[in-house]
């Protein structure tokens, strides 16, 4: 093998190990971010679960009701959802967190209609603009 062919060769592997090291360490982080968004969702659906078992929980005096506490954290989780998603754009983890966000939207949406007698559809900005006075 010729110098000329082995400086091109070991030009292209750290060509080659640079790029994969650089999208090792995005896909970390985007796999960091979306750790902390679906640990908001599981947080969420944890409180829909307690809610819609009907299980008395013990609470402070002044404590929110589960309806209240539903809202609180449907509202901090899409407002969480929505700051940090922003930087897994064009990602395919975002297609991961984004499937996981239907889904606990949906079940916090069927919970509020079940003890409700307005229906304000599926967005859930709509049920937290006309049920969330805070």
């Amino acid at each position: 093998m010729s110098v000329r062919a082995y400086k091109i060769t070991c030009s292209i592997l750290a060509c080659l190990l640079v790029w994969s090291v650089w999208k090792y360490l995005s896909l970390r982080g985007q796999i960091v971010t979306a750790y902390f968004i679906s640990n908001q969702a599981r947080h969420l659906r944890n409180d829909i679960d307690i809610a819609s078992s009907g299980v008395v929980v013990s609470r402070n005096a002044g404590a929110p009701s589960d309806r209240d506490q539903v809202l609180t954290d449907l509202k901090w989780y899409l407002d969480y959802y929505d700051q940090r998603t922003n930087s897994l754009f064009g990602s395919t983890v975002l297609f991961l967190t984004s499937t996981e966000r239907q889904y606990v939207v949906r079940d916090a949406i069927m919970y509020l209609r079940r003890g409700s007698t307005n229906d304000y559809g599926d967005d859930p900005y709509e049920w937290l603009r006309h049920e969330w006075a805070h």
